[in-house]
């Protein structure tokens, strides 16, 4: 069975083969086929027969701070990554496309706050959401109806 999977940084010319094991994180010699192809959600990674080996651009990282807000999220931004030292952060989200996604994370141990916005649409039932611990991070991804956080 082929499986298509599709990453900005990497174009597939032909269907990627993958052996009959689901558990592709605990694969081992003998149960994915050499070279098959996956996305572990930061690189794109092949079977070397050992181990999976890294062959796709790292995602890239925007850095936000207090001084950008309110920041208009770009469906070309993979990682948002946030410093609300100097105040509480607001992130617009783009609008809605299923299929879109990103993570926002908090950098700072501040008690300010990293809000973002749904413009327009909803996340998770809520037009708005926030993050307010160091270190924590939501992935974003465009649902049919309303922003999913995962």
């Amino acid at each position: 069975m082929g499986v298509e999977k599709r990453h900005p940084h990497v174009k597939f010319s032909r269907t990627i083969r993958l052996g009959k094991n689901t558990d592709l994180d605990n694969a081992v010699a003998g149960e994915v086929e050499i070279g098959s192809l996956r996305d572990n959600g930061t690189n794109i990674q092949r079977w070397n027969g050992t181990f999976w080996e890294n062959i796709g651009a790292p995602k890239a990282v925007t850095e936000i701070t207090f001084a950008d807000s309110p920041y208009p999220i770009l469906t070309s931004d993979e990682v948002i990554a946030v410093d609300a030292t100097d105040g509480e952060t607001i992130l617009v989200l783009p609008t809605l496309r299923k299929g879109d996604s990103f993570k926002i994370k908090k950098k700072d141990s501040s008690a300010n706050k990293v809000k973002y916005q749904g413009n327009g649409s909803n996340i998770d039932g809520l037009s708005e959401r926030e993050i307010s611990t160091q270190y924590n991070a939501d992935e974003l991804i465009g649902e049919s109806s309303e922003w999913g956080r995962y």
